[in-house]
């Protein structure tokens, strides 16, 4: 198959790192077959290729940025910095990223209960090895997720103690993610269990992305985020509208009751130069997550409102990343900030988004009906 990124043929070689941090060895790579067609791509390709040069010899990531020599690999950051690199696999069809993700994944499989009982499968991973599976039609990633977590919630066995259900696993969630971007984390949660064929399941979930709605708080940081993370959830599984959100400390979400009138807010937050800042509240900067998280989010809900038209939000903020990422391909968290690889993942996959998110694998999409 042809990539979305070919042209003509145009021989692109470079550097890059597989499987290394950048002070292991380094091998080199030629990319055959690309001209940068689209306005995007060599920025999406670029910041891949960065990204894969911070993946250790084990397959994960270690923080902080480029950091394999000196700590070990983190289960919870593996998977959304996966996603960067399976999509920039799907535009391409370069084996180097498939290989990338493949490591990735097998590096997730190996993930075990902490000693205190935390959630050990991260909030995005059972999305992410849903999309491995359905990428390489290797059922060990999917069957994992199901056997290990979603059995094991139904059964209330989940857990280093063996006594996790679903509610218990949100709780302990929500004690340990920060309270303003606990609906972003769960908006792959919501998804991912109407994809393995768990409704009820995918209903508390949901349940989960409204009850943090009402919580936000515009006092603290990353509020925009949490908004921009409830859109992507709700719009993922097709839910337009749901009781009236009653929100005490962030008075834009109080009242409303549609998809779209949260939607309308997030594009309303939006800085003239395509950036979102990391707070509703004047003062605030220009945030690369957040920018990227209501990118998804805009997409998302444009699939789902037909009626509206967010493409220019969506195109404006895609231009606000491209022009902020770095010569190395790196995106840093904000003006003058540091690199972080979880936010530059983020950015290379809102960057190469373009919609259908949750119809791009329809022939393996089992359960999931919306």
């Amino acid at each position: 198959m042809k990539s979305k990124f070919q042209g003509n043929k145009v021989l692109v070689g470079f550097m890059t790192i597989f499987a290394f941090c950048a002070m292991a060895e380094q091998e080199n790579y030629e990319l055959n077959g690309f001209s940068y067609e689209g306005p995007y791509d060599e920025a999406i390709i670029n910041g891949a290729i960065h990204i894969m040069a911070q993946q250790c010899s084990d397959g994960g990531w270690a923080s902080p940025h480029n950091a394999c020599q000196s700590s070990a690999s983190i289960y919870s950051i593996t998977s959304p910095i996966n996603d960067a690199v399976m999509i920039t696999y799907e535009n391409t069809e370069l084996s180097v990223f498939k290989h990338s993700a493949v490591a990735a994944g097998d590096f997730n499989l190996g993930s075990t209960y902490t000693s205190n009982g935390s959630t050990a499968v991260a909030t995005q991973t059972p999305l992410n090895l849903w999309r491995l599976t359905a990428l390489t039609g290797d059922s060990v990633y999917r069957d994992w997720v199901k056997n290990g977590f979603y059995e094991a919630l139904l059964a209330g066995t989940y857990g280093s103690s063996g006594n996790f259900d679903t509610a218990d696993y949100i709780a302990d969630a929500r004690a340990n993610i920060y309270k303003n971007i606990f609906t972003k984390e769960f908006s792959s949660q919501v998804l991912a269990a109407e994809r393995y064929c768990y409704p009820g399941i995918a209903d508390q979930f949901k349940q989960a992305i409204l009850d943090e709605l009402a919580l936000l708080d515009d006092t603290a940081i990353y509020d925009i985020a949490g908004l921009a993370g409830g859109v992507l959830g709700l719009a993922r599984v097709n839910q337009l509208v749901f009781p009236e959100i009653v929100a005490a400390n962030q008075l834009g979400v109080n009242g409303e009751s549609t998809l779209e009138g949260l939607a309308e807010y997030l594009v309303s937050l939006q800085q003239s130069n395509g950036s979102f800042h990391y707070t509703s509240q004047p003062g605030g900067f220009e945030h690369t997550q957040t920018t990227a998280i209501a990118i998804l989010a805009l997409i998302s809900a444009q699939e789902r409102l037909p009626h509206k038209n967010y493409l220019p939000a969506i195109g404006a903020a895609k231009d606000w990343l491209a022009g902020f990422q770095d010569e190395d391909g790196g995106f840093r968290s904000y003006p003058g900030g540091p690199y972080g690889t979880v936010t530059e993942a983020e950015a290379v996959y809102a960057l190469a988004a373009e919609g259908v998110y949750d119809r791009i694998f329809q022939g393996q999409m089992e359960c999931y009906v919306n």
